[in-house]
């Protein structure tokens, strides 16, 4: 592997995980979680975590 191309790979990388870690941040400011994860084998689980409205959050400024 030249240098060039390790380069690439970690820039790809670190975008993703990037992308990922923004999305996860945007869905938790909006106060509410849902993860699904399926198995091979036809498993599945999903979780949903939602929070209670803050009093006097989203009243405006």
């Amino acid at each position: 592997m030249d240098t060039a191309t390790a380069v690439t790979t970690i820039i790809s990388v670190v975008t993703a995980k990037v992308c990922a870690v923004t999305a996860l941040w945007i869905r938790l400011r909006r106060r509410d979680v849902e993860v699904e994860e399926r198995h091979g084998d036809g498993r599945c689980l999903r979780v949903r975590i939602t929070h209670a409205p803050v009093p006097g959050e989203g009243e405006g400024a």
